[in-house]
């Protein structure tokens, strides 16, 4: 009586765990992607304030774009869900990128009540240290 239990419990447990993993790797690319583009976002400088009186800005028209693009690169369109927002700081010194991405589940949208997939939000920073 209890093996078939037992073999029941440990097929729900296992596609658990097995949705739980892509979840979990589907989250640590999206956050690679995200703040690799963060990080290439803030090395937009605006090269005519450096040359004017030298400080460091960030262009945000240019970081806006290779944002963009390097999401665009990186993530599948299918998976992205909505638009890639960048907000650059008022005084220009950081930046922020913002992306949700879905993940379908594997095993556990065979089971009643749940989803067939997670919206996962992802949010990464960049700013000049100087």
């Amino acid at each position: 009586m209890l093996v078939p239990a037992a073999i029941l419990v440990f097929f729900v447990l296992g596609s658990i765990s097995i949705d739980l993993t892509a979840i979990f790797l589907a989250q640590r690319s999206a956050q690679r992607s995200v703040s690799a583009a963060a990080d290439d976002a803030a090395a937009m400088l605006d090269t005519r304030l450096i040359q004017y009186n030298g400080e460091l800005r960030i262009d945000t028209a240019a970081a806006e774009q290779v944002a963009r693009a390097h999401i665009a690169a990186r993530v599948p369109a299918a998976r992205l869900r909505g638009p890639v927002i960048v907000q650059v700081s008022a005084d220009r010194k950081s930046i922020e990128v913002r992306i949700t991405v879905r993940v379908p589940h594997i095993m556990m949208k065979a089971l009643p009540g749940r989803t067939d997939y997670e919206d996962l939000t992802v949010t990464s920073a960049g700013r000049i240290l100087k």
